[in-house]
């Protein structure tokens, strides 16, 4: 999964996602917008008819009515704007601050710091921060609020007018505290609709990249393919001319010249029929009980020639496990590493390869060579295509070990000290996962 969203370039803890997100979030407070002017309304009928009940003051509640029509004036127009598009997120904060502000003006009016309508308030400040979280807009909000709460405790008392009698204090408190808890249960419900909705398009969009993705690679294998298949043909027949001539009588140093002509033949010969492995898809396993000890041991037998040539010393430590896996393509995964291993190895150096496991994680196959070691930068780099650390390496050989390990379950991993040489480390589970 990791791979896919690396692929894809699209990740729900990156900006990309954040951006979706932020869109969506915008398209979804719109849409709470449209529907704001069905919960103001009611919510000035109510605080001004408790009000005009309790006999507060004549001109104190016209002017909290005439307040409450303002902001729902103003966010009529919010609402025609909304109908024709989404609103921008500088939009989105001015309806907030208007609401807000019209709110703050009902505490100024009815009590200042003791007004029972502080609770509303909260729920305008609490449901602005869900929206626009730590950006900008969210902290001017935050400021706002600061600004409002300090300008309250320096008016002067008489500013706010007297105390609401009870019991309709206590009605006009309850009605500011369920106003308050349906702004924050909005506010809530917005951020997650936009995660939703952002994660679901994002999951779209990255199936829809992994698929474009995968059909390019797929014209670009069977291209290769056939390429490669195509240039082996000739690369036969020079070959086999090279070799004719060759047994003819020559110069010393033509024959020299004939000698290097046909190594490298042979090394396009191999590279192609490593790349010719690479690209073919994965085969599906044929699982099996497979003795790993004596699997490694047909492994060395295949490569001891190599090793003898190279003046390498080639073992198996004398443990062993029985796992559940397709035989042969473990045994081409294990010829590949082991291969490297020789191959990194220099005259009068050694390969081990031992067996063991772990109940937890499931049998281990280590390959211990004495060769010069890995760089800690090229570490992280074994196992990409094309990336060697041999001359006339191709570095295909990893990555087909590679794939048929992680085809059954299983892992791949290198350590290595500059001098003390390289371990190749298999874990496979008891069973093939995949």
């Amino acid at each position: 999964m990791e791979r896919e969203r690396a692929a894809s370039g699209l990740d729900k803890s990156g900006p990309k996602f954040d951006a979706l997100r932020a869109a969506q979030l915008r398209a979804v407070v719109t849409e709470w917008v449209r529907a704001r002017p069905s919960r103001m309304l009611p919510n000035a009928l109510i605080v001004v008819g408790l009000l005009a009940a309790s006999g507060y003051s004549v001109w104190r509640t016209l002017a909290l009515a005439g307040t409450f029509a303002a902001v729902l004036l103003f966010t009529m127009l919010d609402v025609r704007l909304a109908t024709r598009r989404v609103l921008t997120t500088r939009q989105l904060l001015a309806a907030q601050l208007a609401a807000l502000f019209g709110q703050s003006a009902a505490v100024l009016l009815t009590g200042g710091l003791v007004s029972p309508l502080w609770p509303a308030v909260m729920g305008h400040v609490g449901s602005g921060f869900a929206v626009f979280g730590r950006g900008r807009e969210g902290v001017f909000a935050l400021g706002v609020t600061l600004v409002l709460v300090v300008a309250m405790l320096l008016c002067p008392g008489p500013w706010f007018g007297p105390a609401v009698a009870d019991p309709y204090r206590s009605l006009l408190f309850a009605w500011a505290l369920l106003h308050a808890i349906v702004l924050l249960r909005a506010g809530s419900y917005n951020v997650n609709d936009a995660y939703r909705r952002a994660g679901l398009e994002i999951d779209q969009l990255r199936e829809e990249i992994l698929a474009a993705q995968a059909e390019r690679a797929s014209r670009l294998e069977s291209l290769s393919a056939k390429v490669a298949h195509e240039l082996k043909n000739p690369l036969s027949a020079v070959k086999g001319l090279l070799g004719l001539v060759a047994k003819s009588p020559l110069e010393e140093k033509a024959k020299e010249r004939m000698d290097v002509m046909q190594k490298e033949v042979s090394r396009m010969e191999s590279i192609l029929r490593d790349y010719l492995s690479f690209s073919r898809p994965l085969e599906e396993l044929k699982p099996q009980p497979v003795e790993l000890g004596v699997l490694v041991d047909d492994v060395l037998a295949v490569l001891e020639a190599r090793a003898a040539s190279a003046g390498v010393s080639l073992s198996r430590a004398p443990t062993t496990w029985t796992i559940i896996g397709d035989p042969r393509r473990l045994k081409e995964a294990l010829l590949n590493l082991v291969g490297n291993a020789v191959e990194s190895t220099p005259r009068g150096g050694s390969v081990v390869v031992r067996v063991n496991s772990d109940e937890a994680e499931g049998a281990r196959i280590e390959i211990a060579d004495t060769g010069k070691g890995i760089s800690e930068a090229d570490l992280s780099r074994v196992g990409t295509p094309f990336f060697t650390t041999r001359d006339g390496g191709t570095g295909l050989g990893v990555v087909l070990a590679k794939g048929v390990v992680v085809q059954h379950g299983g892992t791949l991993e290198y350590k290595s000290e500059i001098g003390r040489g390289t371990r190749a480390i298999v874990t496979l589970p008891f069973r093939p996962t995949a």
